[in-house]
Parts: C-alpha cells; sequence; structure tokens
C-alpha cells in the first residue's frame, strides 16, 4: 500500500502537537489542599552560596604568597571543586551536600583527608567548616586543617579563613582574601 506524501505530512504534523504543546504550557499551579515545596534548608542555601563562588581566583597568603585557586561545580551540580595551587603544594577541597548538612573533605598535602561539617552564619554571609574526623589520621595531635569558612565579600572577592594543626604546635590560623581573575591569570 502507498502512501500519499501529503497524508505522511499531515500525519507527522499531527504526532508533533503534542510535543509543542508540553512545551508551551506552563507548569499547573498547586491542586487544593497539595503543599508548596519547603523552603531550602541552611545547608541548601550554604551550597547556593558556595556556588556563586564558581570560577578562578588568586588570593594573597600572609607570607605574601599569591595561591590561584579555582572553583567550580561538578557531578552535576551537585559537587563543588576548590583546587588551590601554591608554590608548595596543591590541595584540593570537595564540597557536597548530605542530606540536610553541607560537608567538606580536604585532600591535604598533609596525605590525611580531614571531613568537615559546614554551618551557615546567622547572617547568611559565612560558610564555617568545622571538623568531624579524617582519614590517614593517627591522631588529632597530628598536623591536619581543623577548620575552613568561606565569605563571599562581593562577586568578585572573598575570604578564606582556615585553622591548621600542627603536632605539638599552637594552631595555625590565616585568612586569605581572593579576588576574582581570568582564566589565563589563574593558570600562571
Amino acid at each position: 500500500m502507498k502512501i500519499h506524501p501529503v497524508l505522511l505530512l499531515l500525519l507527522a504534523v499531527l504526532l508533533t502537537i503534542p510535543a509543542v504543546q508540553a512545551q508551551s504550557t506552563p507548569p499547573a499551579a498547586p491542586l487544593v489542599g497539595e503543599k508548596a515545596p519547603p523552603p531550602p534548608t541552611d545547608a541548601q542555601r550554604a551550597f547556593e552560596l558556595m556556588k556563586a563562588l564558581a570560577g578562578n581566583w588568586e588570593g594573597k597568603m600572609p607570607d605574601g604568597q599569591t595561591p590561584h585557586g579555582v572553583i567550580r561545580a561538578t557531578s552535576r551540580g551537585t559537587a563543588l571543586l576548590f583546587e588551590l595551587k601554591t608554590a608548595t603544594d596543591n590541595p584540593i577541597t570537595m564540597i557536597h551536600l548530605d542530606g540536610d548538612r553541607i560537608m567538606l573533605t580536604h585532600y591535604c598535602d598533609a596525605g590525611n583527608q580531614p571531613r568537615m561539617v559546614g554551618k551557615l552564619s546567622a547572617d547568611g554571609k559565612t560558610v564555617a567548616f568545622d571538623f568531624l574526623d579524617a582519614t590517614n589520621l593517627q591522631n588529632s595531635f597530628q598536623g591536619h586543617m581543623h577548620a575552613m569558612s568561606f565569605t563571599p565579600v562581593d562577586a568578585n572577592h572573598f575570604t578564606w579563613d582556615v585553622v591548621f594543626h600542627f603536632e605539638g604546635k599552637p594552631p595555625m590560623k590565616a585568612t586569605v582574601p581572593f579576588q576574582r581573575v581570568s582564566a589565563e591569570t589563574a593558570e600562571r
């Protein structure tokens, strides 16, 4: 049986109508009695604040070093990678949601991997992470990153505060201001 070309064209048009309607139909309003989605949790708000820091950064360490950092979303936006490059090391930090909390794992050049739980500050401007546990850490006196916080100042600046524990010494605390730079500058 041979089908007339006009009939084939008509059939093709009729088959595309539902797809076009689906694309142009606005989302349906909630049904009576249906609940609106819950507001975002503090952890979700903290993660969104961290996502806004995606980009290339240059910092100023207290010792004069100028580290370059890259923050980028990965795994379909479910995790953030913070890669830091200094003259002496190249640690990475991964940040992700875990249920109703925001988590951080720091892959330290000291050879251990501290995990930290984050909290959004009361004013919603800082995400502060505190030590939870670590892999490859014999005891809490061994050198390791113990706390880390990120405070966006504006779209092009943030401060990074860190606390590093040394064996038998007082903790080292540092505040590193970062400013957004081009990808070319970050590659240096």
